[in-house]
């Protein structure tokens, strides 16, 4: 999994989501997810920035979870704040 540098987490820069295939739990067929890490303020008990894992719903098609994984980045300069919340509509469609 890419890290981002600390400086880009400080200036609430840029930071860029993944998309993830797995199997899904009912039937076997390939789901793809939209995965970002966004710092989350602090520091962790060995000194490394806190980070917050968001993920968007899974989707059918790798083009939907592009699509979400795009809408994530494009809103990660906002804060951890932002992005929990439009993954959060994005779960409820």
């Amino acid at each position: 999994m890419p890290h981002n540098s600390k400086e880009a987490e400080e200036k609430g820069e840029r930071i860029e989501a993944e998309v993830l295939e797995r199997p899904a739990i009912n039937n076997g067929d390939p789901v793809w997810q939209a995965e970002i890490q966004v710092p989350q303020g602090g520091v962790n008990h060995s000194g490394q920035s806190r980070l917050m894992n968001i993920r968007g719903p899974p989707r059918k098609t790798r083009e939907t979870a592009e699509s979400d994984a795009e809408k994530l980045t494009n809103t990660s300069p906002e804060g951890a704040k932002a992005v929990r919340a439009l993954a959060n509509s994005l779960h409820r469609g």
